[in-house]
């Protein structure tokens, strides 16, 4: 048996030849594949005659919009807190201020029990604040990065114009 497969391999290796292409080879298949692209693209182009689309009548959005229901709610914008209520909350703070602004006037007994009452109040939520928090430089850095974020705010909703 290894005698003969033995001579079947030298058989193969004596008589086989390795296949040479053409000079026109490459050629000639790129005439195939573009001869095929080309018959595809003819057939697509009649597929897409044949199935056109339809081109709608002038008055097609009028017939679409006459057909919609007419009593259809539409979203009306309700703010948060109404102009009555903005009203009460400037009534209220300007009653606050002319009150504060008329009674300057009092006696200084009065005016010290308000400043005992003050300080005792004072004295039950008293804590020391880190230095971060009560530096000038953390206070302009709020206020920049408050101002900042407003700005964007009005920005993004084209309010601001």
């Amino acid at each position: 048996m290894e005698k003969n497969s033995r001579n079947i391999d030298k058989f193969i290796k004596q008589n086989m030849e390795i296949e040479k292409p053409s000079l026109e080879f490459t050629e000639k298949v790129m005439d195939q594949v573009l001869a095929s692209e080309s018959k595809k693209e003819k057939a697509l182009a009649s597929l897409i005659q044949k199935h056109t689309l339809n081109k709608p009548s002038l008055d097609f959005t009028s017939k679409v919009m006459i057909s919609l229901p007419q009593n259809s709610p539409a979203f009306v914008y309700q703010p948060v807190i109404g102009k009555k209520a903005w009203y009460l909350i400037l009534f209220s703070l300007l009653l606050i201020g002319v009150y504060v602004f008329f009674s300057a006037d009092s006696t200084p007994t009065q005016t010290n029990i308000i400043n005992a009452y003050i300080t005792k109040f004072g004295s039950l939520f008293s804590f020391k604040m880190p230095y971060i928090f009560t530096s000038p430089l953390f206070a302009l850095s709020i206020f920049a990065l408050s101002s900042l974020l407003l700005l964007d705010y009005f920005i993004r909703n084209r309010r601001f114009s």
